[in-house]
């Protein structure tokens, strides 16, 4: 088993299709995401680790770490799927600027001390609800690629249902995000254009 504070240099790469061809040798293989429990410093370990880490497990034991697919539909499923919803992101992106322009705008202001104490516990609040944003986004996609990957190497490809369903759950993320931005705002007390 792996903890936060293990590293993954110690295991050795092993491409996609290495991986299947152990799986039709018989193997056991699965590919499996790297969870990391949500915290304050979470997601930056979580970015340490880099946000496209597979780990092949094999007879209840890591054995290799899986070198990413250079080329699509393997590259990355969620960037592809993405695409669709590039003007949602970048309202996202333009939300959460303004949130951040605001929120220095705010400090700027000549406050007393409690007023000062309560925008910093305010800030503090949206700055973990921004965090836990990024992170079940990164984690989405990761367990969405994680899907995809064991189906290449299990020889079972992707049908119009997965997508329709990896699809969906980028949606609904995306939706639920533009909620998290809503709710800083409000926090914060920051109108929104």
């Amino acid at each position: 088993m792996l903890d936060q504070n293990d590293t993954l240099d110690r295991f050795p790469t092993q491409t996609l299709d290495e991986v299947r061809e152990n799986v039709r040798s018989g193997e056991h293989v699965h590919i499996k995401k790297i969870v990391l429990p949500f915290d304050a410093n979470g997601l930056s370990k979580m970015r340490a680790l880099s946000s496209t880490e597979f780990l092949i497990f094999q007879n209840r034991n890591y054995v290799a770490r899986l070198q990413e697919p250079s080329c699509l539909p393997l590259s990355d499923i969620c960037q592809t799927l993405l695409a669709k919803y590039a003007k949602q992101s970048a309202s996202l992106r333009t939300l959460s600027a303004q949130i951040h322009i605001s929120t220095l705008d705010l400090r700027k202001k000549p406050i007393t001390p409690i007023a000062r104490f309560i925008l910093n516990i305010r800030e503090e609040v949206v700055r973990v609800i921004l965090m836990k944003t990024e992170y079940e986004m990164l984690l989405i996609r990761a367990t969405i690629n994680e899907a995809f990957y064991n189906n290449y190497i299990h020889d079972r490809y992707p049908d119009d249902e997965l997508y329709e369903k990896a699809d969906a759950v980028i949606c609904d993320a995306l939706i639920l995000q533009e909620k998290h931005l809503r709710d800083c705002a409000n926090i914060l007390n920051i109108p929104l254009q």
